[in-house]
């Protein structure tokens, strides 16, 4: 997806930092230009890992599965590689994705990667640090996320 990624700024931001916290946890260095496109294609079966044929492990249901082949992929240290795709502005695509959809992927990140929940809030900081400009043009809405993101990082602290 180039330039505005056809969906809003809010959801941008909150996908960037998902692509962000993967890659933190990951320790990948390398940016990930978009995690979830929504247009992924990958071989299906066994794939060859190191000399070892497997499949990856996609558990994912909904809207993260995006992010779960991206975790697979960073995971198990696979090639990848992005085709830019052309959409229409976001205010003509209609989807059925809503702001709670944000906060169900965290959780099937946080059941299935159980120490990542003690990073969320040094990753939290270090991508503010990296996306002052995109935070600041999106405060309110970012504050909202955070919070609510640390809500649910605290109820699975419990």
């Amino acid at each position: 997806r180039i330039k505005n990624k056809a969906i809003s700024e809010e959801r941008f931001l909150i996908e960037r930092f998902e692509v962000f916290m993967i890659r933190r946890y990951f320790n990948y260095e390398k940016d990930i230009s978009d995690g979830q496109c929504g247009l992924w294609g990958y071989k299906f079966g066994k794939l060859n890992i190191n000399g070892c044929y497997k499949e990856i492990e996609l558990t994912a249901e909904g809207y993260e599965i995006e992010l779960d082949l991206l975790c697979e992929v960073l995971k198990n240290n696979l090639n990848y590689s992005f085709v830019d795709v052309e959409l229409p502005e976001n205010s003509k695509i209609k989807s059925s994705f809503v702001y709670t959809n944000n906060l169900t992927k965290i959780k099937f990140f946080l059941n299935k990667y159980k120490g990542l929940k003690e990073n969320i809030p040094s990753y939290i900081k270090q991508f503010e640090d990296k996306n002052k400009e995109s935070i600041s043009k999106n405060k309110l809405f970012w504050y909202k996320y955070k919070k609510d993101l640390i809500n649910l990082v605290n109820k699975f602290s419990q």
